[in-house]
């Protein structure tokens, strides 16, 4: 409506004044256009318990979303029974994955291609778990398990097109991270040298072929792991300068990989990180409060955008709370930013957001979990769009106006000067 009538304004004759006032009002007329057009402003922040899109008694959890946020996988209790599932929140809803004959009535989604179309998880089809593979035409597929060791297996993370799942299995030789593609099956990585045998794979860049996790290399102890990448060139490389820690998450082309180390002098004290060849490992900071604790868990796929949880008040986990990092504003309380620019304070009021699980690819869409209003564990997801293109565009067409108005008024400046040194009336 304002863009009409600054149309209809301009071409009236009510509108033909000098052209510096013409600029001043149009620049107002911009100005309005602005604060009171909804397209032209930053689509607004949600912020979603998962308890809104359940039906009945049904508990839903999320562990990871689509590229573009619409899909989220994990899985839903109900009736005594926990069930993997995919969530589309803009079609179709809630489909439930199954759970195989013949086990524990249990089964949980973990990651999800980028399309949405394949996902990864675990059931358990006796006490320990079993990695599985799921698609429309297939239904769930189990993964097997690397030979010689417990019949067990785990996923973390899935390529974009979920052709290859990362994980843990157990080998004859222990604990041990893995890779799985149709073509090969399920291969052990290996591990780094020194203490016990042991690794596990947390992520995987979006061709497959760059992996990230932890080893042991000094004792089988929580100090003891540290961050590794695997790729088939280079096989597993420690990357941390020898600190202990976990690397959790990769961007999509394996250039940014972000976790935790560890303090050896405070064992329970962590702090996230972000490395890159380039720059090496770069630590990331906590939230201001209580212990000194941060750790990452995933990343956006251009490696720009951190979420993961840090440690604000006493009681470990239960003092947790979300944060989201990028490099023009560092570390930030994501609820507290939720609630201050974005003003989410009322559908956040008594809730504690603990620690976030995934971000879309195009770090818009954050899902996690916490506690509610009630002091109950809860799942969330929470939707921070990108500025609209209209808002860019209008912000953009401001700037030339006020670039226009300042140079009229130079030039009436230097006119009116020029006037009154002629003795112009």
């Amino acid at each position: 409506m304002i863009g009409r009538a600054l149309l209809a304004a301009a071409r009236s004759r009510e509108f033909r004044q000098p052209r510096v006032f013409r600029t001043r009002r149009i620049a107002c007329l911009l100005a309005l256009h602005l604060c009171t057009c909804p397209e032209a402003l930053a689509q607004t922040a949600t912020f979603t318990p998962l308890a809104d899109l359940a039906t009945g008694s049904q508990i839903l959890s999320a562990e990871d979303v689509s590229k573009d946020g619409r899909i989220f996988v994990g899985g839903v209790f109900h009736n005594f029974a926990n069930e993997a599932i995919s969530f589309d929140r803009d079609g179709s809803g809630l489909l439930r994955l199954g759970v195989p004959p013949g086990g524990l009535v249990k089964s949980q989604a973990t990651d999800v291609s980028d399309d949405g179309t394949i996902v990864a998880g675990v059931f358990w089809p006796g006490v320990e778990p079993a990695a599985f593979r799921w698609d429309a035409a297939n239904g769930i597929v189990g993964l097997g398990d690397l030979p010689g060791g417990l019949t067990s297996s785990y996923t973390y993370d899935v390529s974009a097109d979920g052709t290859v799942i990362v994980g843990g299995s157990y080998s004859e030789k222990g604990r041990e991270a893995f890779r799985w593609s149709a073509d090969s099956g399920m291969v052990g990585l290996g591990d780094l040298s020194g203490g016990e045998f042991f690794s596990e794979a947390w992520g995987v860049s979006a061709n497959g072929q760059v992996i990230v996790g932890n080893s042991a290399s000094k004792s089988f102890s929580p100090i003891g792991n540290e961050p590794f990448y695997w790729t088939p060139e280079e096989g597993m490389v420690a990357f941390a300068g020898g600190a202990s820690g976990t690397a959790a998450s990769v961007s999509a082309d394996g250039q940014v990989i972000v976790g935790s180390t560890i303090d050896p002098q405070l064992p329970f004290s962590s702090e996230a990180y972000r490395w890159t060849k380039a720059g090496g490992l770069v630590h990331l900071g906590d939230l201001p409060g209580d212990a000194f604790s941060s750790f990452a868990t995933d990343v956006s796929a251009d490696g720009s955008i951190v979420v993961g949880s840090s440690t604000t008040g006493p009681g470990g986990t239960s003092g947790s709370e979300v944060f989201i990092w990028d490099e023009a504003h560092g570390m930030r309380n994501l609820r507290e930013l939720l609630v201050a620019e974005h003003g989410l304070g009322a559908a956040l009021e008594g809730w504690q957001l603990m620690h976030a699980d995934a971000i879309s690819s195009d770090g818009t869409v954050i899902v996690g979990w916490g506690e509610d209003p009630l002091g109950e564990p809860a799942s969330w997801i929470v939707e921070i769009p990108e500025p609209s293109t209209l808002l860019l565009a209008t912000l953009a067409s401001s700037g030339l106006v006020a670039m226009r108005l300042r140079g009229l008024r130079s030039g009436s400046r230097r006119l009116l000067s020029s006037k009154a040194s002629r003795g112009d009336e």
